[in-house]
């Protein structure tokens, strides 16, 4: 132990006691400090670990919901096959009906090829869960990506990023009262040593820029944005946002160079 003594000479009895008391006090309350410090790491690393599984069973519930959903179209048409077929015959002898019927069942569901809209499996899962849910809330989706498979974020940072950048504007449409107004444009591409990402919708609200939630529940809400940014900014990218008159715009750009590992993406 450290004995700090006085300056005109070598301390008592009574001050080594008083200082070695001080320093008994100071002990605990350091010891608790780096105990309080090692907790916060320890809480931090479990939130984040929470954060990527998450994402990872958002991503995973995405496949698997676009999967049953191709499933269903196809027992359905395998079921009504009879009647289809029962009911071509009936017009072998009006070719142009029968080719106008056969048309018709070709371009049901269960026989058309799901769309693709680019080369990486993780944001076209995405895009095509968020484009059925747009559909359902009668909001017009405007989708031109062009992306690879290699990308220099992780699959679950890829699903954040695109899941809370369109369920943002989602539900941002949603809150317009004209449905004709409901519309949502995403592009994207790897260009120029740079992953661009810009997403844009209608909206009648401001987003705060501090990117706060303007819900009242803030405990669960209003994480998106920030997310993103942080996602971005872990990459050594940018996230920016613009607002317009009824117009969000948000605007992430990525370094290609790296990639930033994490778990992979398990179909």
């Amino acid at each position: 132990m450290l004995v700090i003594y006085p300056a005109h000479g070598y301390a008592s009895d009574q001050e080594i006691f008083i200082f070695r008391g001080a320093a008994m006090c100071i002990l605990p309350v350091v010891i608790m400090s780096l105990f309080g410090l090692l907790y916060t790491v320890v809480v931090l690393s479990q939130h984040e670990a929470l954060r990527r599984k998450e994402n990872m069973w958002e991503l995973q519930n995405l496949y698997y919901q676009n999967l049953e959903q191709e499933q269903t179209q196809v027992r359905r048409l395998r079921h009504d096959m009879a009647n289809h077929l029962q009911a071509l015959s009936g017009l072998l002898d009006s070719p142009e009906k029968a080719r106008g019927y056969l048309e018709s069942l070709m371009s049901r569901p269960g026989l058309t090829v799901g769309k693709r809209y680019c080369g990486n499996t993780v944001v076209n899962t995405v895009l095509a869960g968020k484009s059925v849910l747009m559909e359902e809330k009668g909001i017009r989706g405007d989708i031109t990506v062009v992306l690879p498979e290699e990308l220099p974020l992780s699959a679950t940072d890829l699903c954040a990023l695109f899941a809370n950048a369109l369920d943002n504007a989602i539900e941002a449409c949603e809150k317009l009262r004209d449905p004709e107004e409901r519309a949502v444009w995403v592009r994207a591409r790897a260009d120029k040593g740079l992953l661009m990402v810009q997403i844009t919708n209608r909206t009648n609200r401001e987003i705060p820029a501090t990117l706060e939630t303007t819900k009242e529940d803030k405990a669960r809400h209003g994480y998106g944005l920030s997310i993103l940014r942080e996602i971005a900014e872990r990459a050594n990218g940018t996230c920016s946002i613009e607002q317009r008159p009824g117009v969000f715009e948000l605007v992430i750009t990525i370094p290609m160079e790296r990639k930033v590992e994490g778990p992979p993406f398990r179909r």
